[in-house]
């Protein structure tokens, strides 16, 4: 009898464990519309503050990752302007949690639920 409630608690952690495998899934939006553009454009500008974000319509309709650099500022010569500092690149990746659609900053973790936005699975590439 001792054996069997081991068992059930094993059982039951591993359904848990395979429902966690559905969830965050890559994504991409079903359509363009112009409520999902400005949805997404505002939760990055969110992510990103004090910053002014242009985005392009067809944004998470090829691939679920966004990647989002500072603009370098150059010189009339070509060269870059002196004390422009280096900044990492902030990634943002459009998953599916559950029916859910976000948007989740890789930089931070952070997650922000889109609900103007439809969305599927990207298709793994093969």
């Amino acid at each position: 009898m001792r054996a069997a409630i081991p068992a059930s608690l094993v059982a039951a952690a591993c359904q848990s464990i395979g429902s966690d495998e559905t969830a965050n899934v890559a994504a991409l939006r079903v359509e363009s519309t112009a409520a999902s553009t400005t949805e997404i454009r505002d939760a990055v500008e969110k992510a990103l503050p004090g910053r002014r974000i242009l985005l392009a319509n067809d944004a998470f309709t090829e691939s679920s990752l966004l990647v989002i650099e500072r603009r370098r500022h150059e010189r009339l010569e070509g060269v870059r302007a002196s004390g422009a500092a280096d900044e990492a690149p902030n990634r943002f990746r459009l998953v599916l949690d559950g029916q859910q659609c976000e948007l989740v900053h890789l930089n931070t973790g952070k997650r922000h639920a889109l609900t103007r936005t439809r969305c599927r699975a990207e298709e793994a590439a093969e």
